[in-house]
């Protein structure tokens, strides 16, 4: 199993904003995840993890 971090799109028509998430690469887009890493606001300018850098290195290289 890859594991990807990637956007995820919320949000309605030209008002949207991405989860960034921890993903199996096998997964379309907006499909199941495995961790929601953090938020980013195209509109605000604004990027916001709330996961120590620690969960990032679980959310690329899970256990087996």
């Amino acid at each position: 199993m890859a594991v990807k971090i990637r956007l995820a799109r919320l949000g309605c028509k030209n008002r949207t904003f991405y989860r960034i998430v921890g993903a199996d690469s096998n997964t379309p887009r907006d499909g199941k995840h495995l961790q929601v890493v953090g938020f980013y606001d195209p509109l605000a300018g604004s990027l916001f993890f709330f996961l120590p850098f620690s969960t990032f290195t679980f959310v690329l290289a899970p256990p087996n």
